[in-house]
Order: structure tokens, then C-alpha cells, then sequence
């Protein structure tokens, strides 16, 4: 199986706001139901992979992703280093506050690359950097009034020519990809997908190895592997309800899969309560 991982958490009501500092490598893709907003405000060598497409670039960038999008963003492989990007999670209600977006929300593409000169990179950081000096954190009604103001300055700032549509899909694709996680306590087959999209199970897989990859089958198994991690650590369910809310017949053969998969047993993944360091499935959210 291709290296991979699957984040996939609820869609959040509010809206996060993380930064982040120190070296990223993230060797594997993940994905999430909800828009990422990633902001690199640093000329460093990057890589970026949106849909199994990758780009590199060495300018200050935001890189805006749909739901369901596979993707990756870290300093480039060969020369990682330390850096410092900011990472919005948000959902479709921005919108409203910020009509900019809408234009990408109902394109094709799955992402939009955005070219920054070092001038305005570090005017949109001073503004993250102004708004999160306080002790008191900003409510969530905040956060939303200041991510709408940042993506409006974000589109008024970039000339068209820097705003570069990314990782272009069939949209059937990213709505499978959304069946698949919210189905996966059920028996689900490439067949069974493909009937559901009125595709052929072969077309199916032409386009998921294009858009993505990697199989249906493969990505399937990298959510069941990313959401038995993410249950087992957060300790709350028993592994035999874990088993079970994630379809297995018997605990043996949910034992066997993780086995197959991760290398550890139930128990060891529940001790290891922590993101994986490699960049493999990151529940942090």
C-alpha cells in the first residue's frame, strides 16, 4: 500500500486558527471535511502535493484547500527547515463574511496557490501576529469577522495572475471520498462506490489513481487505520467497540488489520497518545 494518512475530523462549527513553528516533513498526504487555509509567510523551499499533483515554490505563499482535498504541505524534503506558517480550519459559513471565496468554493479546482511578494506576506503576519497578541483569545465570532478580513485582503493584495488554481478533480471523486468516510463502519467495495456514482469499477479506479494516487481500496483502508488510531488514543471506547463502530466482524481480525498496517497492536497505539512525528496521521485537530 502507498504511504499515506487520512485526518479526517468533524467539520468544525467555529473556526481554528494553529500556528505553527520548527521543521515540517510530511511524507504523507491527509485530508479533512472541512477548508484548510495554509500560510507560509517565509521565502523557503516548499512542497505541496493537491491531489497526487505536486508543486514546489520558494516564495511566501497561502495555499486555500477544499473539503476532501489530499494534500501535503511541508519544506522541501531535501533541505528541511525551520520555519514558521499559520493554518486556518474553517467551514463553508465564511462565505458570508467574505463573498471573495465564493468564486473558488464553486470552481473545479480543489485548491488555489497564491503567490506573495514579501511585502504583503509579512503585512497579512503582522495582521495575524496583531490579532493574537492579547492574552484573551479571540471568540469564535471574532476569529470569523478577522479570517473574512484576511481573506478579503488576501484577494485584493494578489494580482490574478499570482492566484493559480491547483489539483484539479472530477467532483464525483471528492464526494466519494466523502462517502467513504462517513460510511466506513459499513462493507464498502470499489464495486459497491462505483455503482453508487453510476461509474464503471474500473473507471473508478482510473480516477481516483489520477485524482489521488492511490485505490479506493487503499484510502478506504488508510481511514479505518487513521480513525482506529484516533479512537484507541482518545480512550473512550473499549477496542471491541472500536472493532465494531469501524465494521470488523471480531476483535481478532480488527487486531490482525492494525497489526497488518500500523505494525502495533490495539493496546500499543493506545499507549502512544501523540501525533506520529513522520507525518503520518495527524488527529490534532
Amino acid at each position: 500500500m502507498n504511504s499515506f494518512a487520512a485526518q479526517v475530523s468533524a467539520a468544525p462549527n467555529n473556526i481554528e486558527l494553529i500556528r505553527y513553528s520548527g521543521v515540517s516533513v510530511m511524507r504523507t498526504p491527509h485530508i479533512h471535511n472541512g477548508y484548510e487555509l495554509y500560510f507560509c509567510p517565509e521565502s523557503i523551499v516548499q512542497r505541496c502535493v493537491i491531489c497526487g499533483t505536486s508543486y514546489e515554490f520558494s516564495h511566501p505563499a497561502v495555499i486555500i484547500s477544499k473539503p476532501y482535498t489530499i494534500h501535503s504541505m511541508s519544506s522541501h524534503l531535501e533541505c528541511p527547515t525551520d520555519y514558521e506558517r499559520y493554518v486556518f480550519y474553517f467551514n463553508d459559513g465564511i462565505q458570508k463574511e467574505a463573498p471573495e471565496l465564493s468564486r473558488f468554493v464553486s470552481g473545479e479546482s480543489m485548491g488555489e496557490l497564491f503567490v506573495l511578494d514579501e511585502q504583503c506576506a509579512a503585512y497579512l503576519k503582522s495582521l495575524i501576529d496583531t490579532s493574537t497578541s492579547y492574552d484573551t483569545p479571540l471568540s469564535d465570532s471574532e476569529l470569523s469577522l478577522f479570517l473574512s478580513f484576511f481573506l478579503r485582503r488576501l484577494y485584493a493584495l494578489t494580482p490574478s495572475d499570482k492566484i493559480i488554481s491547483v489539483g484539479a478533480a472530477d467532483f464525483y471523486i471528492s464526494e466519494a471520498l466523502r462517502f467513504i468516510v462517513e460510511h466506513l463502519c459499513e462493507p464498502i467495495s470499489a464495486e459497491s462506490i462505483a455503482k453508487r456514482f453510476s461509474v464503471s469499477a474500473s473507471k473508478l479506479e482510473r480516477d481516483f489513481k489520477s485524482a489521488i494516487g492511490i485505490s479506493s481500496h487503499e484510502f478506504l483502508t488508510a481511514c479505518r487505520v487513521g480513525e482506529a488510531k484516533r479512537l484507541l488514543r482518545d480512550g473512550k471506547k473499549t477496542v471491541i467497540e472500536v472493532s465494531q463502530s469501524l465494521g470488523f466482524t471480531s476483535e481478532t481480525y480488527f487486531y490482525r488489520f492494525l497489526k497488518k498496517h500500523t505494525g502495533k497492536s490495539p493496546s500499543e497505539i493506545r499507549i502512544k497518545n501523540k501525533p506520529d512525528i513522520d507525518g503520518g496521521v495527524l488527529w490534532e485537530r
